[in-house]
């Protein structure tokens, strides 16, 4: 019920865990995974710096092996972020991240600075950044940020039973309106 596609979700596609994922999102506090599906997964996350809540979603690895996926990633991501409708999610960015692990603070020395700890007489600790070819093997995390709305999708919807002509006749319109809105734009 959580779904993001409307098909069967991809083998061997397991969304990445909240503490895997928090280091390639420093900006976000990333609150819990609301979604996932064959074209994705998205969670729930906090804009610190303007503590709004929003959708994270990202694609599955190695879906931008491709060698045409990332201009196509960027050409649609523009499209989707000049709608300007209220039955369509607003996109506030678009990217990708690279896969690397977080990188520990470091002083003006070089030397790693642990929380509480002054930088004196702290022994450096070696970098965790990929380099090489371990770097180039990982592929990168394509995602889009954009607007959280709170409430029951059509899947969710749909698994509770029927709808109703009434709700249906009520529902069916906006999605209407919504696609010819994009198809016009």
């Amino acid at each position: 019920a959580t779904g993001t596609a409307a098909g069967p979700e991809k083998p061997g596609f397991t969304p990445p865990g909240i503490a895997e994922l928090a280091p390639k999102f420093p900006q976000l506090e990333i609150i819990e995974l609301i979604g996932r599906g064959g074209m994705g997964a998205v969670y729930k996350a906090r804009q610190k710096e303007l503590d709004r809540i929003v959708a994270l979603k990202i694609l599955p690895p190695g879906i931008g092996d491709d060698a045409a996926f990332a201009e196509r990633f960027a050409r649609e991501a523009k499209a989707l972020a000049k709608l300007n409708h209220p039955g369509i999610v607003t996109l506030y960015e678009f990217g990708r991240v690279t896969g690397f692990p977080s990188l520990p603070t470091r002083n003006e020395r070089g030397e790693s600075r642990r929380e509480g700890q002054s930088d004196e007489n702290l022994p450096p600790l070696p970098s965790p950044l990929l380099h090489g070819e371990e770097r180039e093997k990982q592929p990168p995390l394509y995602y889009f940020l954009m607007e959280f709305v709170d409430g029951v999708n059509l899947r969710q919807l749909l698994a509770n039973g029927r709808v109703s002509p009434r709700e249906a006749l009520a529902i069916v319109p906006q999605i209407c309106d919504a696609l010819q809105f994009a198809h016009d734009q």
